[in-house]
């Protein structure tokens, strides 16, 4: 199987957590945030789709108003902050 370049260095990473834990280490690698860490239940269908797709909508909507010298207004900030809030890392804000 081959790859486009999208998944190379997540993948590498999580192939040296991986071998630390085989391995029984505890290192930098095994103390990352992500190791051991739950991952966060998404809604069921329809109502993830839906989500997703409203959120999506505006955290677009929202940073295209920003990258013209604009200010959303404070709907569509509550909208796009909503995974930040309920515990997705999402970057920088």
């Amino acid at each position: 199987m081959g790859t486009r370049g999208n998944g190379v260095a997540p993948s590498h990473l999580a192939g040296q957590i991986l071998a630390s834990l085989a391995l029984g280490q505890e290192d930098e690698l095994t103390r990352l945030p992500i190791v051991g860490a739950r991952p966060l239940r998404f809604p069921p269908e329809p109502l993830r789709f839906l989500g997703a797709h409203l959120i999506r909508e505006a955290v677009v909507r929202k940073e295209r108003i920003e990258d013209e010298g604009g200010n959303p207004n404070p709907g569509l900030r509550f909208l796009a902050g909503i995974p930040r809030r309920v515990g997705y890392n999402l970057g920088p804000e």
